[in-house]
């Protein structure tokens, strides 16, 4: 390959290795110059202001790459922006501004970078903005309450990453024990589960001594009529979270929650947000098919494929555990089991991409709510049937690769 490896040893201080690979990154333009003839990029100047050293580097080297000139500068503005020219004009025919966070992450993807240089306004989608707050945590200790395992599991690692300090609660009631014991800045509490829901939870805590009874508490659930949220709101929550979780929202919420110190509670919802909010939604969620894929990749990108496969791990084995006590809740018509083991696959259903088992997951808990006997049995055939389908899915696509 070209490369070195070295070894140094010295005794009562141990060994250093050394290994050097030669590699080409930067020797190919991320986008060929080729393409760019007709744009005319040679008349191009571009100007970096307030760029760290790092990004510097990396973008000066790109845009070379496409024949433009580039010139770096300071001024006490301390605003990080990228200026382009056009030939000899001294005024920038086009300006960017960035988050702080830029000379940490520089998170410029090529493409938004080649659509800046040809004087189209770069489009800054949502794992851009994740990318800015991806270490926006400084330690703060954040209280989780969700019972289902893939949840935890997905949004423990995320928020880790971020870095915050997260400890996880499996019912309301574990997490009020949690909230006596220990200092939190936050809690996400989950609405459905087990031996003390959320809402009921939230209301315990407010009733405790000051300290504890101000934590911020952000609701997290699917369900987001006006009805729903509005009930977060009497149960004494601050903030809704909706689920699937979304981690460019999400971390985004969280850094200006902690940057702004927020913790009033949001005003009451009109019926016409209420109804949009309802009838808005990525068509993908509609989708026919039993995997979102889109999902599932950003599942993946936001894990890495260790947590991934892992949080699929736990996916499978929960809702096969959970179809079987909806079958046997089944036998005895008991609907309100039934209605819970279904908002609990709904849930992680949602979270891995499985949008066609969430959707009948959902028509099944409605019909347990609304006492729609007649339903039921259909539903809890379409719930199992999909389960199994959405396992195969998995694997056909070759995301799920179960250990030997």
């Amino acid at each position: 390959m070209g490369g070195e490896v070295r070894v140094g040893s010295k005794e009562g201080w141990g060994s250093s290795f050394l290994v050097a690979i030669p590699h080409s990154y930067f020797s190919e333009p991320l986008v060929s110059g080729a393409l760019l003839e007709d744009a005319r990029v040679s008349t191009k100047r571009a100007e970096l202001c307030n760029v760290s050293a790092f990004c510097e580097e990396a973008l000066s080297k790109q845009l070379h790459m496409w024949n433009c000139d580039v010139n770096c500068v300071r001024d006490n503005s301390e605003q990080t922006e990228i200026r382009l020219f056009e030939g000899e004009s001294q005024t920038p025919s086009s300006r960017h501004a960035y988050e702080p966070g830029f000379n940490q992450h520089c998170y410029i993807s090529h493409k938004e970078l080649i659509n800046m240089v040809l004087g189209e306004q770069p489009t800054r989608n949502q794992s851009n903005q994740a990318e800015v707050f991806e270490q926006s945590g400084e330690g703060q200790r954040i209280l989780v309450a969700e019972d289902s395992l893939p949840n935890q599991l997905v949004i423990k690692t995320m928020l880790e990453r971020a870095g915050y300090q997260i400890d996880i609660a499996d019912n309301g009631l574990a997490a009020v024990e949690l909230a006596e014991r220990n200092a939190y800045q936050l809690i996400l509490m989950d609405l459905s589960m087990p031996i003390m829901d959320g809402a009921q939870a939230t209301r315990i805590i407010r009733d405790k001594t000051s300290e504890i009874a101000s934590i911020p508490i952000w609701a997290m659930t699917a369900n987001v009529t006006k009805d729903d949220r509005q009930h977060c709101f009497d149960a004494g929550m601050n903030e809704f979270v909706e689920k699937p979780i979304s981690k460019p929202e999400l971390l985004a919420k969280l850094h200006k929650f902690f940057e702004e110190d927020l913790s009033d509670s949001l005003p009451a919802i009109t019926d016409a947000e209420a109804d949009a909010e309802a009838k808005t939604g990525d068509p993908q969620k509609t989708d026919r098919n039993v995997l979102d894929e889109k999902v599932v990749e950003q599942l993946l990108e936001d894990t890495g494929e260790e947590i991934f496969q892992r949080v699929l791990e736990l996916f499978i084995s929960e809702t096969e555990r959970r179809i079987s006590q909806v079958q046997q809740a089944t036998l005895v018509d008991d609907l309100e089991q039934i209605e819970k083991e279904a908002h609990a696959i709904k849930s992680s259903a949602a979270s891995v991409g499985a949008v066609r088992l969430g959707e009948r997951a959902k028509a099944l808990e409605a019909a347990c709510r609304q006492r729609e006997s007649h339903r039921v049995s259909e539903l809890v055939a379409e719930v199992g049937a999909l389960s199994a389908a959405s396992l195969d899915a998995l694997k056909s696509h070759n995301l799920y690769k179960p250990s030997i």
